[in-house]
């Protein structure tokens, strides 16, 4: 590696480099519900599951095998009535953690967060108003290379159907 003068010898790098092989097995499956319970409301949720196991012949394997995900856990519901929507999101993520201490970032191992919308249309459905919260736990977690995540955000829009 060219100006290695640049690096902390107490450094951890991830350095890119070609794999020949990376060998991924797995499972993963999706549910899909929907219940009209009326001419007017109606019930839909997903739930989903995956498992990935990665692994090359490398003593030091890497960067992704060692930090992709290796259980996800997703799901939504929605409860629609008339106008009316009311919405809910979750994610549970786990994998191994990793840290560099050099710039304090830190792969959270395992978190779960949740989101919710609720939205109303008006009677001609040419405008919907909505309102979101991601995060509501506002769970401090950090995703790929460390990142930060936001915590806990709003937001509200206009759908305007012409």
């Amino acid at each position: 590696m060219p100006r290695k003068e640049n690096l902390s010898p107490a450094g951890t790098y991830s350095l890119a480099s070609n794999l020949e092989t990376i060998n991924t097995t797995g499972f993963e499956a999706d549910v899909l519900y929907k219940k009209k319970i009326s001419s007017n409301c109606s019930i839909t949720g997903t739930l989903g599951y995956t498992f990935i196991r990665s692994e090359n012949e490398d003593a030091v394997p890497s960067f992704y095998i060692s930090s992709h995900a290796r259980h996800l856990l997703n799901f939504t519901g929605q409860l629609t009535i008339k106008s009316f929507s009311l919405g809910v999101n979750g994610l549970f993520k786990e994998r191994n953690s990793r840290e560099a201490l050099a710039i304090g970032a830190r792969i959270t191992p395992s978190y779960f967060i949740m989101g919710f919308k609720m939205s109303f249309a008006l009677p001609e459905n040419h405008f919907r108003f909505s309102f979101q919260a991601d995060n509501i736990f506002n769970k401090s977690y950090s995703d790929l290379l460390g990142a930060s995540m936001p915590g806990r955000w709003l937001s509200g829009g206009i759908e305007i159907t012409l």
